[in-house]
């Protein structure tokens, strides 16, 4: 007998190690993901049941009983023109399509403010590839993103600015420089001087400067003014289809010129030229199409080449080209995605919202 005392003593000593050990790692689980602004969310693919850490729902502003561990409940939280698009990603996950789980939108706070979300996950399958459990994070990245924006819009005004000054300072004294050769020359020839060559030859340098001087301005600021993504996205077509022998058309809705910023069309332009660049380079498209839509209150922006599918990357590859296009329309508080088409060719998808 006193020998199965000392045993429950012992197991019972064991069990109390044991208890404050895990309340230990819990704890300190709780203050990393805090102080990291960081939660898990557990989703069984098999019985339905979702599991949010109550740190997510305390970045929201709300406490553990105020929001159910339900999926359909949690998901009312995203910001309305961000649910389609994360709801669509994480199902290209679950199926397979992606080869991971990144995405960052906006959700509702408790007080009415918006704030962004990185959301990160992974699917856990069996042994014959179904998916089982959908395991991952959401990490508060507000001020990340509040500080991405500052750090954009003053790139983007320093970078305008430059433009403008090559166009309207430098630009314009070239032209000056050029016209006054150009009179130069003439007396020179009129005269017969053994110095027109030269004159002539100063203008033509001149001419190539102002050209080269109006092409760097156009390439800092492609788009000028509220109205200019329109027209200077049928330039940028127009410039590839000479350029690169293909044919390259713009599809776009009249009433877009006024909704979107400077900012905005810039970044745009820069996804389409991307887009246009890879059909080209990796696909040997020879047909390309930019077509953009308007539903409600976001901008669809769709690239259609035919290129060669067997040349084309694997879209779920994460390219610097590809990253550097997700990034950018990230920036826009939209998504990007490519894919294959079955006939060929790739497609590359642009949503985001609209100027209010």
């Amino acid at each position: 007998m006193t020998g199965w005392v000392a045993e429950i003593k012992r197991l019972t000593a064991s069990l109390t190690q044991t208890k404050r050990r895990l309340e230990e790692i819990t704890e300190r689980y709780a203050l990393a993901t805090s102080a990291a602004r960081v939660g898990v969310w557990d989703w069984n693919l098999k019985t339905g049941d979702f599991y949010l850490d109550p740190n997510i729902k305390n970045l929201l502003g709300y406490e553990d009983h105020e929001v159910p561990n339900d999926l359909e409940a949690w998901s009312d939280h995203i910001y309305p023109d961000d649910k389609e698009a994360v709801m669509r990603a994480a199902q290209a996950a679950i199926e397979g399509r992606t080869a991971e789980y990144v995405f960052e939108h906006r959700m509702r706070h408790k007080d009415g403010t918006v704030r962004w979300f990185m959301v990160r996950g992974k699917v856990m399958r069996d042994g014959n590839g179904t998916a089982l459990r959908f395991v991952g994070t959401d990490t508060d990245i507000t001020e990340r993103r509040e500080l991405e924006q500052q750090i954009r819009e003053l790139s983007n005004e320093l970078q305008t600015q430059i433009g403008h000054d090559l166009h309207d300072s430098l630009g314009q004294e070239l032209t000056a420089l050029m016209l006054k050769l150009a009179v130069l020359e003439s007396r020179l020839v009129a005269d017969s001087s053994q110095h027109a060559a030269d004159a002539r030859e100063a203008r033509v340098l001149a001419e190539r400067a102002t050209e080269t001087t109006g092409a760097l301005a156009r390439g800092l600021s492609p788009v000028v003014g509220a109205s200019g993504l329109a027209p200077s996205l049928v330039q940028l077509a127009d410039n590839a289809s000479r350029i690169y022998g293909i044919e390259c058309r713009v599809e776009l809705p009249e009433e877009l010129p006024t909704r979107f910023s400077v900012a905005q069309g810039n970044e745009m332009y820069r996804i389409v030229q991307e887009a246009i660049t890879n059909a080209v380079r990796h696909g040997r498209a020879t047909h390309v199409i930019i077509e953009g839509r308007i539903f409600g209150s976001r901008f669809v922006l769709n690239i259609v080449d035919n290129g060669v599918s067997e040349d084309l990357p694997d879209p779920s590859t994460t390219s610097m080209g590809l990253k550097i296009m997700q990034y950018r329309a990230r920036s826009l508080g939209g998504s990007l995605t490519v894919s294959r088409r079955r006939d060929g060719g790739t497609l590359v998808v642009c949503s985001c919202p609209l100027l209010k």
